[in-house]
């Protein structure tokens, strides 16, 4: 038998080869509404127990209202920040902001205000390296560095000037009516929810280090600008 004739075994790369090989093309848009709905999954999961422990007034029809709500909120911010050029930069860094946020909030049981944001800010460098855990290391990985690197693969498709804005135009718009319905179906429930423990808003990620991290920028304390205060009196 002639060896040269036998066909030859790919192995086991052979599927993960051509898997990498694929690279399909996707508009912004879909791009948006699809990491829309993973960070609410794989981020938000501190956010849902905490409703859930609480008590959420509804049951599961106001859980459904806020998945709803908090997805379109998400496709909002990225509707805004993401064009063919920063969704790559834009979404890799969320991924890995929000994944490990999402670590800290289950492990820890932190809320992302701006206390945390300032605390976080001035931590050297021996306390940054006691957070890092293996828990933290598979979190980031499963959750940030897997995504970005899908992220990357993909190919963003081209489209005119007008018909980007008209999709994007779209987007925007039905997320808002997405957020408004969902929110206006449970209006009672989630009003109740948010009044009674308003620091569970704090868990909402990327929104609550996104919105305490301009907070705590637009914070001056003691700065050249700021007014003199009497000390000792």
């Amino acid at each position: 038998m002639n060896v040269a004739s036998l066909p030859r075994t790919r192995g086991f790369e052979f599927p993960w080869r051509r898997a990498w090989a694929l690279r399909p093309t996707v508009s912004v848009e879909a791009l948006a509404i699809a990491a829309s709905v993973f960070m609410t999954v794989a981020s938000n999961g501190a956010f849902f127990h905490a409703v859930v422990r609480v008590g959420v007034p509804g049951g599961l029809m106001t859980l459904l209202c806020l998945f709803a709500a908090v997805t379109a909120l998400h496709a909002l911010l990225l509707g805004v920040l993401l064009n063919r050029w920063t969704a790559r930069p834009v979404l890799v860094a969320l991924l890995l902001a929000n994944a490990a946020a999402a670590h800290f909030m289950a492990a820890y049981t932190v809320y992302f205000d701006t206390d945390m944001l300032r605390n976080i800010l001035h931590t050297d460098a021996k306390e940054s390296r006691e957070l890092l855990t293996g828990g933290l290391l598979r979190d980031v990985l499963c959750f940030g560095v897997l995504p970005s690197i899908a992220v990357c693969r993909l190919r963003l498709a081209e489209r005119s000037l007008s018909a980007a804005l008209l999709r994007r135009a779209l987007l925007l718009i039905g997320s808002l009516l997405v957020a408004a319905a969902a929110i206006l179906a449970s209006y009672q429930s989630v009003s109740a929810l948010i009044r009674n423990h308003h620091e569970l808003r704090y868990l909402i990620t990327p929104g609550n280090y996104l919105v305490s991290l301009v907070q705590v920028a637009s914070t001056t304390h003691g700065g050249p600008s700021a007014p003199r205060m009497p000390v000792g009196t």
